[in-house]
């Protein structure tokens, strides 16, 4: 039998987290994949969203300040079966880049 071979790969600071154009061990962002031509469309009402998915006029992952960008407040918690010993939390505002309604994001 073959012994299991997991990798995690990381940096060693923050600052090349913040720099990483490649999104290693990343949270990118709202949405994974791409929105057509960078708008969509709730009751009526159209909402146009950052075009920043290369040369294309397409929307991609979220916005341009994606989940690898922000820095999370971190709450440490009492360890509990089950439980993460940390909870992380930010917040994206009412039409930041584009999107309508406060976004919570809480890992």
């Amino acid at each position: 039998m073959e012994a299991e071979v997991r990798v995690v790969l990381s940096y060693d600071w923050l600052e090349d987290y913040l720099e990483d154009e490649f999104f290693l061990s990343s949270t990118i962002g709202r949405v994974a994949g791409r929105i057509k031509q960078g708008k969509f469309t709730i009751a009526n009402e159209t909402f146009y969203l950052d075009k920043n998915d290369g040369n294309t006029d397409n929307h991609i992952h979220g916005e341009k300040e994606r989940l690898n960008k922000k820095v999370f407040e971190i709450k440490e918690l009492k360890v509990q079966a089950n439980q993460a010993p940390v909870e992380l939390y930010c917040q994206y505002l009412d039409m930041g880049n584009g999107y309508p309604g406060n976004l919570d994001v809480l890992g």
